[in-house]
């Protein structure tokens, strides 16, 4: 959408502000990978669900409160996640496609929210 109605090089520049808000809050033994367009994957190593939460938390609210400025127009940008715990059953793509999922339903329920499958 900020393609859509700022332009191509607006939407590259707040992706670019968005990596660095989520890189500055993530732990370091964490990662973060663009996953496509404007999806963003994490992998949380030796975090429990609430560790996991918390962090997602704090970057969707960092995201949420920042003042993102293209050409001197301030851009309002808001951020759904959803979020997976893998088990020892679960392979890596079910768990990425539960996560999507937990994204989607986010979406349905108004956005900028954090969903946990």
């Amino acid at each position: 959408m900020i393609n859509d109605t700022h332009s191509h090089s607006a939407g590259d520049s707040i992706l670019q502000d968005v990596t660095k808000i989520m890189r500055s809050l993530l732990p370091i033994d964490d990662l973060l990978a663009r996953w496509g367009g404007e999806e963003f994957i994490f992998y949380f190593g030796n975090k429990d669900a609430e560790q996991v939460y918390k962090i997602i938390e704090l970057i969707r609210l960092e995201i949420q409160n920042f003042k993102f400025i293209y050409n001197d127009k301030q851009i309002h940008l808001t951020c759904t996640f959803g979020i997976c715990y893998r088990t020892s059953e679960m392979g890596l793509k079910d768990c990425i496609n539960a996560a999507d999922e937990s994204m989607y339903q986010g979406k349905e329920k108004g956005r900028n929210i954090t969903v946990i499958s």
